[in-house]
C-alpha cells in the first residue's frame, strides 16, 4: 500500500499542465494555498496544532508550530473540462436536448513551500514562517471550430472535414497568462500552547496577458474574399502590493479548539497596453480604424485605462473549531465558515458565505483516512455588448486523502477535491461575426441571447501531495 501511495505521490509532483477555466480569465482563480492534509479535510483548518498547510488560512497558527524547524513542499495540479451546449428544438418547439457544441480540457499546476521555526521560552512559544504562495492564477485557454451549413461530404482532408461534418471555416482562441504570488511572512507568538495568535505580511508580484484570435482557414478563403484574422492583446503588469491577514487559535479544552482569521482588502495597479491586428492601442486611441474595420477607440480605450487598471483581492473572515469526540479512533472533526466581502470588488456584488467541513480517522493511530466537503459562491461579470450584470456561481466540492511516513521522518499527505459548477454564458464568439459573402447557403447566422444562452458544465480535479519534515534542535 505505501508503494502505491509513494508512486502516486511522485506523479503528482510531476504532473504539469497550462491552463484553468476560461470563466475566471478576467477575475482569476483563487489558487489553493494550503496543504494536502487541509484539502483533503475540506479545506476546513481553522485550527491546526504543527501544520504549516494551515498558516496561509490562519497566521495565529503560527505560535502552535512545532518546536524546531518544519519544512514543507506542496506540488499540486488542477484538471478542469468543460463543456459548453445548446438546447435543442423540433419543427414545433418541443425540446430535444442539449446538444454539445465544445468541449475544452485543460490543467493548472504550481507549488506552495514553506520553512518554519518554533522556540520556547518557559511555557511561552515564538514562531515564524517564511512561505511562497500562488494567491491568483489567470491561465485559461478556449478553443472552438466554426463550420458552415456546406456540404458533409466535401473534402478529403485539412479543414474540409471526410467525417460527415460541414467545413471548418474559423478557429477560435482565446489564452490567459500571469499569475499574482508572493512570498509571505508570518510571525506568532502561544501561551502553554493554549492561546496563540499571529500576523501575516505577503508582498504580491505578478502579471496578466489576454490573446483573443480568429483565424480564417483555407476552405473559407476559398469561398469568400477580405477575411482578415483578428488578433487582439492586452498586458498587464501589477505593481508591486502588500496583503495583511491576522489570526487567532484557542484551545478551550480536551474536546474543542476555535480558530479565528481575517484577510484585508487589497488593491492592486496594473499598467495596462494593447494591440488590436498589430495596431498599438496608443494608436487606436487617435485612428478610429483598423485592418478589422471600424473600432471605437473611445470603448477600447475605457477598458484599457478603466476596467483593467486596477485590481482587487476582497477582505474575508473565517471561524472555525476543531472538535475532538470520544472514539476509538483518533478522530478530528472540523468546520469553518468564511465571510467574503464581495462588494469590496464591485457594488453591484453581495457579500457571500462560504462553508468548509472534513473529518479525519486514524485506523491502528497509523493510517489517517479523511474526507471533507466545501461550498464556495463567486461573482462574475457577464457582458452582453449592450449591458454588464453580476451573476452569482456556486461551486460544491468534495475531498478525500490519506498520508503516510517516508523513511520514518518525512510525513507524505495525499489529496483529491472533485468540484462542479454550472452557469449560463452567451457565446464567446458571437455567430454574427461569421456572416461573411459566400461563407453561408441556406442558413444566416445570428447572435443568441440570454433566452438561448449557452450552457455550460464545468468539473475540477484537484490533486496534491505535501511533504513536511519536522527537525527539533538540541
Amino acid at each position: 500500500m505505501k508503494q502505491l501511495l509513494l508512486v502516486t505521490t511522485l506523479l503528482i509532483a510531476v504532473f504539469s499542465l497550462s491552463a484553468y477555466s476560461i470563466l475566471d480569465m478576467y477575475s482569476g482563480n483563487q489558487v489553493y494555498r494550503g496543504d494536502a492534509r487541509l484539502l483533503s479535510m475540506g479545506s476546513a483548518g481553522m485550527y491546526n496544532t504543527g501544520d504549516p498547510g494551515s498558516l496561509a488560512l490562519n497566521p495565529g497558527l503560527t505560535g502552535l508550530l512545532a518546536e524546531g524547524f518544519t519544512f514543507q513542499f506542496n506540488p499540486g495540479t488542477v484538471i478542469n473540462s468543460e463543456d459548453r451546449s445548446i438546447p435543442m428544438y423540433n419543427f414545433f418547439d418541443g425540446y430535444i436536448d442539449d446538444a454539445n457544441y465544445v468541449s475544452n480540457s485543460n490543467g493548472y499546476s504550481d507549488f506552495t513551500g514553506s520553512i518554519g521555526y518554533k522556540m520556547l521560552l518557559n511555557d511561552l512559544g515564538i514562531g515564524i514562517n517564511l512561505g511562497h504562495n500562488p494567491v491568483i492564477d489567470f491561465n485559461s485557454n478556449y478553443e472552438e471550430q466554426v463550420r458552415n451549413d456546406g456540404n458533409t461530404d466535401s473534402g478529403n482532408s485539412g479543414d474540409n472535414s471526410p467525417d460527415g461534418y460541414p467545413p471548418i471555416i474559423a478557429r477560435n482562441f482565446l489564452e490567459t497568462e500571469g499569475d499574482l504570488s508572493g512570498i509571505n511572512l508570518s510571525a506568532g507568538i502561544s501561551w502553554k500552547n493554549w492561546i496563540s495568535t499571529g500576523i501575516q505580511m505577503q508582498q504580491l508580484t505578478g502579471d496578466w496577458n489576454y490573446t483573443e484570435k480568429i483565424i480564417w482557414t483555407d476552405a473559407a478563403k476559398e469561398l469568400s474574399d477580405d477575411l482578415p484574422d483578428r488578433d487582439i492583446e492586452i498586458n498587464g503588469e501589477f505593481d508591486d502590493a502588500w496583503r495583511l491577514g491576522l489570526g487567532l487559535a484557542y484551545h478551550l479544552n480536551e474536546r474543542l479548539d476555535l480558530g479565528f482569521a481575517m484577510q484585508m482588502k487589497t488593491e492592486l495597479d496594473r499598467k495596462v497596453s494593447g494591440s488590436w491586428d498589430g495596431i498599438d492601442s496608443e494608436e487606436i486611441f487617435w485612428d478610429t480604424t483598423s485592418a478589422g474595420g471600424e473600432l471605437d477607440s473611445l470603448y477600447w480605450q475605457d477598458i484599457l485605462e478603466d476596467d483593467l487598471a486596477s485590481y482587487v483581492i476582497p477582505g474575508s473572515y473565517r471561524i472555525g473549531f476543531r472538535y475532538h469526540p470520544r472514539n476509538t479512533w483518533k478522530t478530528f472533526m472540523n468546520f469553518d465558515l468564511e465571510f467574503v466581502n464581495y462588494s469590496d470588488i464591485d457594488g453591484r456584488f453581495s457579500d457571500v458565505t462560504n462553508y468548509y467541513m472534513g473529518i479525519e480517522h486514524q485506523i491502528n493511530q497509523k493510517l489517517p483516512m479523511r474526507f471533507g466537503f466545501n461550498y464556495k459562491t463567486n461573482y462574475y461579470i457577464f457582458d452582453d455588448g449592450d449591458n454588464e450584470f453580476a451573476r452569482k456561481v456556486t461551486m460544491p466540492s468534495f475531498t478525500a486523502g490519506t498520508g503516510f511516513k517516508l523513511m520514518d521522518v518525512i510525513d507524505v499527505d495525499l489529496g483529491l477535491e472533485y468540484s462542479l459548477r454550472k452557469y449560463d454564458q452567451l457565446d464567446l464568439f458571437m455567430d454574427s461575426y461569421y456572416d461573411r459573402d459566400g461563407l453561408w447557403n441556406e442558413q444566416v447566422p445570428s447572435d443568441r441571447d440570454w433566452n438561448n444562452p449557452d450552457q455550460v458544465d464545468e468539473s475540477l480535479i484537484t490533486l496534491q501531495a505535501s511533504f513536511t519534515w519536522h527537525w527539533q534542535v538540541k
